[in-house]
């Protein structure tokens, strides 16, 4: 992502770097919370939700929260804000740069996941199972997280070589040059591997929607209702998640154009790819009625004083008088 070869110049330059300069200041660390603290929420409500409801789509949305949370704790670990810029938290801030990287990748490989598993249902309903996804998803994520952890070695260990980080200060070292080449090559082998399996999956699932509501009720494998309302959900979030990804890339381009520093756009940038961690919170609670109701309850437990009808249009106090015609015994 954009900003990756300037903060590697800032890591190597303790004494010099500023919050500004590594894209870390009080906006930006305020906002990182704030994904902290609504997708906490979120991720409590999502488990209540999974009690009554085993879908592989909510399953993927719960991994989702999850990688949005660490996400944002690996981005504020590896910040100055957590970590001052002592030559004593060199390693540490690597670690965590390497790790908020890591979890970076994993919202595509969880993105690609649930393209495919939608490509399966809708395309091969009866190769289609439930059971055999949500036993096998979590742990397929987990082997990826390691082996994007392993791809990202060689950054890791030139960040701790003294000898290495020292010219990291220089643009134009071979250090630099190398470093920025091999994320450049590992950020697009694992990316555009996961944007390959959405585009394709995404593609046939859209053309095989088309061709049963031609169809209709000659189509031979219609799926029912929660089948078609899982894959709406998916794809919904997949296209949030590309606009939050477009987005970024044409700010950059128009301050590229601006001629504005390279630290100021990768702030603007992240935090721009950033909010998809928020937007897609009330994508969710926009397109379940669920999700809303069990918002609803929470009200009522934290607020006892108001009596919130399940509809939500006529909260009430509980200390109201009753009607006349309808007196209490």
């Amino acid at each position: 992502m954009s900003g990756d070869k300037q903060y590697l110049t800032n890591l190597s330059k303790p004494n010099n770097s500023s919050s500004l300069e590594c894209g870390v200041d009080g906006i930006t660390v305020s906002f990182q919370l704030l994904i902290v603290i609504i997708n906490s929420i979120h991720l409590i409500i999502l488990k209540k939700l999974k009690q009554s409801n085993k879908s592989t789509a909510l399953h993927i949305i719960i991994l989702m929260c999850i990688v949005d949370i660490a996400y944002s704790l690996f981005n504020l670990a590896s910040s100055e804000f957590c970590l001052p810029p002592e030559s004593i938290h060199h390693c540490l801030r690597g670690i965590m740069k390497c790790l908020w990287s890591a979890t970076a990748t994993m919202k595509y490989c969880i993105l690609a996941t649930a393209c495919y598993d939608r490509y399966v249902a809708i395309c091969h309903p009866f190769r289609y199972s439930t059971d055999y996804f949500l036993s096998h998803t979590t742990g397929g994520l987990l082997v990826m997280f390691v082996l994007k952890l392993v791809t990202e070695t060689p950054l890791f260990i030139t960040l701790l070589n003294p000898g290495c980080a020292t010219q990291l200060g220089d643009q134009q070292s071979d250090v630099i040059k190398i470093i920025t080449t091999h994320y450049a090559i590992n950020e697009g082998i694992w990316n555009g591997s996961c944007a390959i399996i959405i585009l394709t999956t995404v593609t046939l699932v859209l053309r095989e929607l088309y061709k049963m509501r031609r169809g209709g009720e000659r189509a031979p494998h219609t799926p029912d209702t929660s089948v078609l309302k899982a894959t709406r959900l998916i794809l919904v979030t997949v296209a949030v998640f590309v606009c939050c990804l477009l987005l970024p890339i044409c700010t950059e381009a128009y301050f590229l154009q601006r001629g504005e520093s390279r630290s100021k756009q990768a702030r603007r940038v992240r935090m721009l790819f950033d909010s998809y961690a928020v937007i897609n919170v009330l994508v969710f609670g926009a397109m379940n009625k669920d999700y809303r109701s069990e918002i609803k309850r929470g009200l009522r437990s934290c607020l006892p004083t108001l009596a919130i009808s399940p509809d939500g249009n006529h909260p009430t106090s509980n200390n109201s008088v009753a009607p006349a015609d309808n007196p209490q015994t």
